[in-house]
């Protein structure tokens, strides 16, 4: 029996469902769409680019966690994504890439976003700043490993910074994770963002704070204002009880007080020295690491 031709086959696939077909797709990522599927035949092309499609972007090339640069365009592929969305974009996650030019041109497209998601970008306090007001749908917002360069002030007599702007201009914020890498070297915390969440971010239930420099203040002050929150991750916040007389060490530890009182409102609690095995950017994480051991060395 003579085999089936490759023509044949494309055309099995052609004759598809139109519904059947969409579902095959949707489990393709965004890139491999946008580089590969579109082009493939006419039907997937108009499914392809039906804006349904495009509510929910994740735009993520998993080389960059082995240090190689991208194969792909990826800013010019972001941008065509979300024009494929016609501004009804509801959910984006950005790896590796987004600046502030990229976040305005999220922002001014689509105005009802509900989740956003970048991880090991150069989105910098003044993109966040102009972004804010453009999302008052926002509901679930995610800083990984961003601008660890050091653009955040260290000090405990500095301003909050712009967190707060966030809290102000998205009231239904519910998830925020604000995750950093953290060392023992620095002895001096800064409680900016612990406050700016205490004082602006009434409705979060959840919290993510991996490698945040917040002190015993600026936990007391989250867990003063923020009545609903239901799970809280503390990791690697090595400055938490950071006084004089645990200066001079490393094995910080929360204060026992500090600690019942987290324990007892807190249903999904993390603590600093918790494993950090099961964080969903240690990926991201190690690489910032190997980053900062490069800087630090010379």
């Amino acid at each position: 029996m003579a085999e089936p031709s490759n023509k044949t086959q494309r055309q099995d696939w052609i004759d598809l469902p139109e519904e059947i077909t969409a579902s095959i797709l949707s489990r393709l990522g965004a890139i491999e769409i946008l580089v590969t599927a579109v082009y493939v035949c006419t039907t997937w092309r108009i499914i392809c680019m039906d804006p349904r499609n495009w509510l929910t972007i994740d735009m993520r090339d998993d080389l960059v966690y082995g240090e190689w640069p991208s194969r792909y365009p990826m800013d010019k592929l972001c941008r065509k994504a979300i024009d494929l969305s016609c501004g009804n974009l509801v959910d984006i996650s950005v790896h590796n890439f987004c600046s502030d030019d990229l976040l305005k041109y999220i922002t001014d497209s689509c105005r009802g976003i509900k989740r956003l998601c970048f991880v090991l970008s150069d989105i910098t306090n003044d993109g966040l700043v102009e972004a804010a007001p453009k999302l008052p749908l926002l509901e679930e917002l995610e800083l990984s490993h961003c601008n660890y360069r050091f653009d955040i002030p260290y000090f405990e007599d500095t301003p909050q910074g712009n967190l707060e702007v966030i809290g102000r201009f998205c009231p239904l914020l519910k998830s925020l994770k604000l995750n950093r890498h953290n060392t023992k070297m620095f002895f001096v915390g800064w409680d900016g963002d612990a406050l700016a969440i205490a004082e602006t971010m009434h409705g979060l239930h959840h919290l993510q704070l991996f490698g945040n420099k917040l002190t015993s203040n600026g936990l007391r002050a989250i867990l003063d204002g923020r009545p609903l929150l239901e799970s809280l991750d503390l990791r690697h916040c090595w400055h938490i009880n950071l006084d004089g007389e645990c200066l001079h060490h490393f094995g910080l530890k929360l204060h026992e007080e500090l600690k019942r009182s987290c324990i007892d409102r807190i249903k999904n609690l993390r603590l600093p020295h918790d494993s950090k095995h099961d964080y969903e950017r240690l990926a991201a994480r190690n690489l910032v690491h190997k980053e900062f051991v490069k800087e630090s060395e010379h």
